[in-house]
């Protein structure tokens, strides 16, 4: 159950400078710390936040700070309670990292109230709201008493947390609020807990990809959509990292690195591997210097049927066509060329990652495997070689039907030479352009639990390093419109509900990101002279409302 304390401990209160109250982990899960990028020591300090791994008590309490204050001044309840919205539930985020599939609701846990003397008390969850829910003390029968939280900020844990970290010094201690008088406490709580649920041990495990670190480094170099040219990419370098989602600064740039950063998920589609570009005839403005010695090798399915497979070098590229050479082998009449994107070119490793797909390495007839260790050689030849991205198997274009949007009442922009009323039949006729036929998307019903009105965090897809309090507006298959709160409806976006760039309310006050609130918030959070920090400021929202509304010349 925990540790009771029935009164002041006697030592010295621990100041936050020392404060350990998050349990250590194997540091072979994180082999750097999340906020400095340092090494972790076998021996070292490692505790654990919901969002990583960190080396020493001022790299945690860093991470414990949003980027901005606007955290702090903007306030999800008492928006909500204003507004009378809902937030959207933590189960409707299908690419949310954590699974949490606990019912918050009437759980028992352990709240850390006083976290300069250590003091907690189990409390009860009485109300959630997205990742904040609200706890009531365990002999408090007072309203006025009860506490919001993030169930992510590291100060709620399981019924137990205290008595397995007693190393951590904190105690249970009945709250000031509570009337002691003649009250057996732990009498008390023994009834209140028997049969309660309560959050497990390991709630306090990284919620995010344990690995991300270890994938992208800071300071590491990748190609990147250019934002002003969405069909071009360019340089980029990662400058930050932080819960799964990575910040870039493009190398090529004249202006400030500031006002060119760009945030996005690790798993998007905007970013690729150095050679990407080159590899499948990608407009670019990547240095040649630096495809020449990007992606080498990947694993080649040479035999489909027998699911036989091999390593080799990609020599020549023309196009979406590589020439492969097969490791080991020094004939270039051994040599084939390949479409990389036909099905049987993969990164290396693909072969271990799929095993039920049954394609193994095996050495093709071509070698000579005379008294060769394949395995040691292998090792040789791939240390420190460049390979294709794990999910380079993804899809690569973007989800549409032509009638799509007639069919389910959504407006569709047509192309600016077209004049009148647009229509599908007379732009293909004239164009002499045929339909991609339905079977070539993904229509499968998608099941969430979405709801108009519903309050969220999302991306601003047009300034992507921001993250803004949102509505849901509209709902179309496994689409859902969302409107910026407070701004015109000119600005609403679609996303698919399975979107890794929306999150439950609570996600930026705990993964320490700045969440831009509605307009009329502004005011709080930044000084006048700072405004064109906000979704790249009122202007920008101004010159596009602008240019909206010009007529055509």
């Amino acid at each position: 159950m925990g540790i009771l304390k029935d009164s002041q401990p006697s030592a010295a209160p621990p100041d936050l400078e020392g404060d350990q109250n998050l349990i250590s982990i194997n540091s072979d899960m994180f082999p750097s710390c999340v906020t400095c990028r340092m090494p972790i020591s076998q021996n070292g300090f490692s505790p654990t936040h919901n969002f990583g791994a960190f080396c020493s008590n001022k790299c945690l309490l860093a991470s414990r700070s949003p980027i901005s204050s606007s955290n702090d001044e903007f306030n999800w309840i008492k928006y909500l309670s204003n507004t009378e919205k809902t937030a959207a539930p933590i189960h409707c985020f299908k690419k949310f990292p954590i699974t949490l599939n606990y019912q918050f609701l009437n759980m028992k846990v352990e709240y850390t109230y006083n976290v300069d003397l250590g003091e907690a008390w189990i409390c009860k969850i009485i109300k959630v709201e997205g990742l904040l829910v609200c706890l009531r003390f365990l002999g408090s029968y007072d309203s006025l008493d009860d506490v919001w939280v993030n169930v992510c900020g590291g100060r709620v844990h399981g019924v137990g947390y205290c008595k397995r970290n007693y190393a951590a010094q904190i105690f249970l201690v009945p709250p000031p609020c509570l009337n002691s008088a003649g009250k057996d406490w732990n009498e008390f709580l023994m009834e209140e807990l028997v049969g309660a649920h309560t959050l497990p041990a390991d709630f306090d495990k990284p919620l995010f990809v344990p690995n991300i670190s270890d994938r992208y480094q800071v300071n590491s170099m990748l190609e990147l959509v250019d934002k002003k040219q969405l069909s071009h990419t360019r340089l980029a370098r990662i400058s930050q990292v932080r819960a799964e989602r990575l910040c870039m600064e493009y190398l090529d740039s004249k202006l400030s690195p500031t006002g060119q950063d760009f945030w996005c998920h690790f798993n998007s589609p905007l970013i690729h591997p150095l050679g990407w570009s080159a590899l499948v005839g990608h407009s670019n403005s990547i240095p040649a210097h630096v495809n020449t010695k990007s992606l080498k090798m990947v694993e080649y399915t040479y035999n489909v049927d027998l699911g036989e497979a091999w390593i080799c070098k990609i020599i020549k590229v023309e196009g979406l066509l590589v020439c492969l050479r097969f490791l080991g082998s020094y004939d270039s009449l051994d040599d084939v060329w390949v479409n990389v994107c036909g099905g049987r070119v993969h990164g290396v490793g693909y072969c271990k990652r799929n095993y039920a797909a049954q394609i193994f390495l095996v050495p093709p007839p071509c070698l000579n495997s005379a008294g060769k260790d394949w395995n040691e050689f292998l090792m040789e030849e791939l240390v420190g070689a460049h390979t294709l991205p794990a999910d380079f198997d993804k899809p690569l274009f973007v989800p549409n039907i032509s009638g799509y949007c007639e069919l389910h009442g959504l407006k569709l922009r047509p192309p600016k030479t077209w004049s009148g009323p647009f229509s599908w039949t007379a732009y293909l006729k004239e164009t002499g352009s045929s339909i991609v036929p339905a079977y070539c998307f993904d229509l499968t019903p998608v099941q969430h639990n979405f709801k108009l009105n519903m309050s969220l965090e999302a991306v601003d897809v047009i300034d992507p390093h921001l993250i803004c309090v949102v509505t849901v507006v509209k709902l179309v298959g496994r689409l859902m419109l969302l409107h910026f709160d407070e701004w015109d409806d000119v600005y609403d976006q679609w996303v698919d509900v399975e979107s890794a760039d929306i999150y439950p309310i609570g996600f930026c006050e705990a993964a320490g990101f700045p969440l831009e609130p509605p307009k009329s918030h502004c005011n709080k959070v930044f000084p006048p002279a700072n405004h064109k920090s906000l979704r790249t400021s009122t202007n920008r929202k101004r010159r596009r409302a602008s240019s909206a509304c010009k007529p055509n010349d």
